[in-house]
């Protein structure tokens, strides 16, 4: 696990059997990494951090302290939403709030880390304002005067996605230049967690160009630290720009890269969403140029595709970097230009129009 962790406060670290685990939570929660959670034997990244966490919690279960319980269960649902896709998010997020009913009574200072976690995964699982305000409550505010500033892009990055998700690009903005401003002072390998909010943040006002140039530079950051489960991440994200912009030959590099990595990582999640993105590279109803969808703008065709295909609003909201409330907006139009009351009947529309498409026309 590399260097051994800065000692955290007496009071956290009991003593007797439990004490190597609570040191490994803080260790692990302090870098901020499932990735350095590892353990002999398992198939992929992600079931070796299960198995780890599994673990840990039965060696806390004599004497622990609920700081260390509620860290491994923060963590334990982090890995659940990569690993499980199939697992419903209100089983995951009942993990979260498990872990946080078990510090709720500490300090502000107390568990700073282990809320920020929990923050992040409520963004993840579509409830971005919610998130937000427990990661700044738990941080001391915007300026996060309760955590060293080169920790703090990872959070930046999180409330900017959680601000693109609900549809406010210039709060967006703010953060990232806040996390700009927080790695100013750092190497250019510490600086992934930026460059992947710029990345978002340009593909959001439709700039190609610098999102790719951004992800780029967050790629070779996240690699060469060994964090796995967000380069993956940073090169599905970067695929699903590439499919927007029409560049299908760097699109399928890309996004055949995240494949592979996602399958070593053991993450459902992160297979299933570049497995979305390589199915739009596949000529399909959506792409031609007669049919009912004509009516329909790129967007929009690129919704209906999605919802089509049984993706709720958040899933597709989150596959196509917008708020949940722009696609529902769009799909209001969608319904609206093709003469369909529901999901159901626009499905229908599109399966016809996939099964009218001539011989040899591009689908």
């Amino acid at each position: 696990m590399g260097a051994a962790p800065s000692p955290p406060p007496s009071r956290l670290l009991a003593g007797g059997p439990a004490a190597p685990v609570e040191r490994l939570a803080h260790h692990t929660l302090h870098k901020g990494r499932i990735e350095s959670l590892r353990a002999t034997g398992g198939t992929s990244l992600l079931d070796r951090a299960g198995r780890t966490l599994e673990e840990a919690a039965e060696l806390l279960e004599p004497e622990g302290t609920s700081t260390a319980w509620a860290a491994v269960a923060a963590l334990l649902a982090l890995v659940r939403y990569w690993r499980d896709f199939d697992r419903e998010a209100a089983a995951v997020t009942a993990l979260g709030d498990q872990a946080l009913a078990l510090i709720r009574d500490q300090g502000p200072a107390e568990g700073v880390i282990v809320r920020c976690l929990l923050a992040d995964l409520l963004i993840k699982v579509a409830e971005p304002e919610r998130g937000s305000r427990l990661m700044l409550d738990a941080l001391g505010g915007p300026e996060m005067p309760r955590i060293a500033p080169p920790n703090r892009s990872r959070w930046y990055e999180a409330l900017s996605m959680a601000a693109l998700r609900m549809g406010d690009k210039r709060d967006a903005s703010r953060w990232v230049d806040l996390a700009e401003a927080s790695v100013r002072n750092l190497s250019v390998s510490r600086q992934g967690f930026l460059m992947r909010a710029r990345m978002r943040l340009y593909a959001a006002r439709g700039e190609t160009g610098p999102a790719l140039a951004a992800a780029g530079q967050a790629v070779e950051c996240f690699a060469g630290r060994g964090l796995d489960l967000d380069l993956c991440r940073t090169m599905a994200a970067a695929g699903t720009v590439l499919v927007d912009a029409g560049r299908t030959d760097d699109a399928r590099a890309w996004l055949g890269r995240a494949a592979a990595l996602a399958e070593q990582c053991g993450s459902a999640r992160l297979v299933d969403r570049v497995r979305r993105q390589q199915s739009r590279l596949l000529p399909d109803a959506s792409t031609r140029d007669s049919g009912p969808l004509t009516v329909l703008t790129e967007r929009e065709r690129q919704i209906a595709d999605l919802v089509s295909r049984g993706l709720t609003s958040v899933e597709v909201a989150h596959g196509l970097f917008l708020s949940v409330r722009t696609v529902d907006t769009h799909l209001g139009r969608i319904y609206r230009k093709l003469g369909v009351s529901n999901r159901a009947s626009l499905a229908r529309t599109v399966l016809r129009s996939h099964a009218t498409t001539p011989a040899g026309e591009p689908r």
